[in-house]
């Protein structure tokens, strides 16, 4: 089940980053992986109508079908241009429809409002993001997180701290000069 749903999941980044070239909503995906999950329907093995007419389970095909009028994306159209996919972290979402649609709180979950942000590895840089000075050991050049955007900073480009509650952080933290003047201008 789990491999399904990533294997879902991962045609929900595609749908999500261009709805408009799907024929179908992702609302589709959710219906297929429960389908598919539940094993209240056959798989994709009965692909072809004359094996669909064989037998006498319930198929998935014909439940989506079904639901065709419910599924269909009005906004879809045709074309031959290929997919505009970015893999980068900062494009990848959780599946929201289909893990989180039992959640009290998903009402109130928005692009903003995603949890607490994806940290650089310390490892990954050896110059700050910001004015670009080689950290060390000395406590002047240490790594700091920001925690708004997650990436690494010298403690002379990372020394105001916020709330930032869209992140889940209610306390201050702290944050680079970058990310504190956006979130000061938004406020």
């Amino acid at each position: 089940s789990s491999g399904i749903n990533a294997e879902y999941g991962g045609v929900h980044q595609l749908v999500r980053q261009a709805p408009d070239l799907f024929e179908f909503r992702a609302t589709y995906l959710v219906v297929m992986a429960d389908l598919f999950s539940s094993a209240w329907t056959t798989t994709f093995l009965r692909n072809c109508p004359q094996e669909r007419s064989s037998t006498d389970v319930l198929q998935l095909w014909d439940v989506l079908d079904g639901m065709r009028g419910q599924l269909i994306n009005p906004s879809y159209y045709v074309t031959s241009t290929p997919l505009p996919l970015r893999v980068s972290l900062r494009h990848i979402a959780l599946w929201r429809e289909y893990f989180l649609r039992f959640d009290w709180w998903r009402e109130n979950l928005t692009e903003d409002r995603v949890g607490p942000v994806v940290w650089v590895p310390d490892d990954a840089v050896q110059n700050c993001h910001l004015c670009h000075a080689r950290f060390s050991t000395i406590k002047f050049k240490r790594r700091h997180h920001c925690r708004s955007c997650g990436n690494i900073f010298c403690s002379s480009c990372a020394k105001s701290r916020i709330c930032i509650p869209e992140k889940n952080y209610t306390s201050p933290v702290l944050v680079c000069d970058k990310c504190y003047e956006e979130h000061t201008r938004q406020s």
